[in-house]
């Protein structure tokens, strides 16, 4: 393999906050019908926030391809004429995802004063392993 140790370990940070910030919600949304509490969990990949899921998606993908294929970085590098170990690039996706999730996050944030909605443990972490 043509991978140093620091590009493994970022390959696999990819995978890891690909799979938080997907697959594990985002918000706990809590109900009050008459005298039943019904509780909702809403993620990125539940359509609820589809703009910023295709976002993230492309993103993602992007970085993914970006760090493991060799082919996809070549084709990137001719298209687009960068350097090949341009980790600018991989700081500037990353920045999207942030101010994507970052968005969301502060939404909620507004919205959690007038009613009860609550960003849920699994987002947490996907803030701390986004900083």
């Amino acid at each position: 393999m043509n991978y140093n140790n620091s590009k493994k370990w970022f390959i696999l940070y990819l995978v890891i906050l690909a799979i938080f910030l997907i697959f594990f919600p985002i918000v706990k949304l809590t109900r009050v019908i008459k005298t039943s509490t019904e509780t909702e969990f809403i993620a990125l990949l539940s359509g609820t926030y589809l703009r910023s899921l295709i976002v993230v998606l492309i993103s993602l993908i992007f970085l993914l391809g970006w760090n493991i294929s060799i082919k996809i970085k070549k084709k990137i590098i001719e298209i687009f004429s960068l350097r090949e170990d341009e980790p600018l690039i991989d700081f500037a996706l990353l920045w999207v995802i942030t101010s994507v999730f970052m968005g969301i996050l502060d939404t909620i944030g507004i919205v959690k004063n007038a009613s009860d909605i609550n960003p849920t443990v699994r987002s947490i972490v996907s803030q701390i392993l986004l900083l």
